[in-house]
């Protein structure tokens, strides 16, 4: 099963802004006023309420805690006086109403599923962090979510076998969680009862 248009979906939720900003020395903890906090030295995400992303060490289907060769690893080892926060508050505008219409129309203009993944990748630019905050909350979510989704896999006695980004591998039964389904967001049946050759993650 795959998340239909995950990334966007995520767009849809509360984004943070860099408007009124706060960076502080530290690691601070998030507020309702300042919901998400950044630590840009440990490379760490936390949402008032929510998530943080050093609780995803907790999980074996987490990348960065098992994979050393990775270019991006959190830095756990980092004291709270040593981090460094920037805390935000949640951006004045959404984008929930132009991704539904986007995704709603992406079989009249397929180019529109371009767009949608071109965004996100737009957030990351280097050459322009500014919207990269929006990035990383977009990217945790996502995490967060297929973490969920692997834990209730397992408790019900299935075997994954491979998370690729937004979707799921697993030997077993079907699940719970998976949908006949295909709206924004949706964890939507891909295959069943198939046969499999894989050599490893995106092959």
């Amino acid at each position: 099963s795959d998340v239909s248009s995950a990334y966007p979906y995520q767009l849809t939720k509360s984004l943070p802004t860099l408007h009124n900003c706060k960076r502080i020395k530290g690691r601070v903890e998030p507020t309702e006023e300042y919901p998400f906090a950044f630590y840009i030295k440990s490379h760490h995400v936390k949402i008032y309420n929510e998530l943080y992303t050093k609780e995803f060490g907790k999980s074996s289907f987490y990348a960065p805690y098992i994979n050393d060769t990775l270019k991006w690893r959190p830095n756990d080892k980092l004291s709270a006086d040593e981090d460094e926060t920037i805390l935000c508050k949640v951006a004045e505008y959404e984008l929930k109403d132009i991704f539904e219409k986007i995704y709603s129309e992406r079989k009249i203009k397929p180019e529109l599923k371009t767009y949608m993944v071109a965004c996100i990748g737009y957030f990351h630019k280097n050459t322009d962090p500014t919207l990269s905050p929006i990035a990383a909350v977009v990217l945790a979510r996502c995490a967060n979510d297929m973490l969920k989704r692997c834990d209730i896999l397992t408790r019900e006695g299935n075997l994954v076998l491979l998370v690729n980004t937004d979707s799921i591998i697993w030997k077993g039964k079907q699940s719970k969680i998976s949908s006949r389904e295909k709206y924004l967001g949706s964890f939507s049946i891909e295959y069943e009862h198939c046969d499999l050759a894989l050599a490893g993650v995106k092959a």
